[in-house]
């Protein structure tokens, strides 16, 4: 078990370092010896995500899920995936699951936020940007997209206002 706490551990080293292959590799080698370590799958799907292998790090999310269903950082992971593979309606429910585990991560509500705007339901994905503000007033992304959903809406002061927010973070 220590062997694949190292190789996780210097897994998240190299991802840390942007050598994202090597990353994998490591990962690779902490599930040979451990198939079921969630963490595991989950830092590896994190590093698939960095080299735009969305399908693959979905692949990896499924995995640590299917060990550790209560992971919400593998459901926002996966959230994240799906949003950039235009899968939005799957993407929100990947974000609502990491949601009812832990309310309190601005991330997912900025996933969520950012697949109902693309989906251009515009007032409800400025709700979800408000509670990722509401968890963290120095959120520059949730504060920029809240106020591009503002200004598709035509609500132009306020985006201004949010644009603003963000440029003085």
């Amino acid at each position: 078990q220590n062997y694949v706490a190292a190789w996780n551990s210097k897994g998240n080293a190299l991802r840390n370092l942007e050598r994202f292959e090597e990353a994998i590799q490591a990962y690779d080698w902490a599930l040979a010896i451990d198939q079921n370590d969630a963490i595991t799958w989950y830092n590896k799907g994190r590093a698939l995500y960095d080299l735009k292998r969305y399908e693959e790090a979905i692949q990896a999310c499924d995995r640590a899920l299917a060990i550790d269903e209560d992971n919400a950082a593998a459901w926002n992971n996966k959230g994240r995936a799906l949003l950039d593979l235009k899968r939005y309606k799957e993407a929100i429910q990947a974000s609502d699951r990491a949601l009812a585990i832990d309310q309190n991560d601005s991330a997912p509500w900025n996933n969520k936020g950012n697949a109902l705007r693309d989906l251009k339901c515009y007032a409800e994905a400025i709700q979800a940007y408000d509670r990722a503000l509401a968890i963290d007033q120095n959120n520059v992304f949730a504060w920029h997209c809240k106020g591009l959903a503002l200004h598709s809406l035509k609500r132009f002061e306020e985006a201004i206002q949010a644009f603003d927010r963000a440029l003085a973070i």
